[in-house]
């Protein structure tokens, strides 16, 4: 059975976050996923947290 895809990895955007991503370190990159889960993630869990 063959994965589908959402999307087309071959597109230019992906391949320009791609090689930004390569030239990275670690750190950068975990810094750069937590930043993004304490602005987007966990906005969400303190909604859920509120309507409880």
């Amino acid at each position: 059975m063959k994965k589908k895809l959402l999307t087309d990895y071959k597109v230019p955007y992906i391949a320009d976050i791609e090689s930004l991503v390569q030239t990275q370190s670690k750190t950068t990159l975990a810094n750069w996923a937590i930043d993004y889960a304490e602005i987007n993630i966990l906005k969400i869990w303190q909604n859920i947290i509120l309507m409880i």
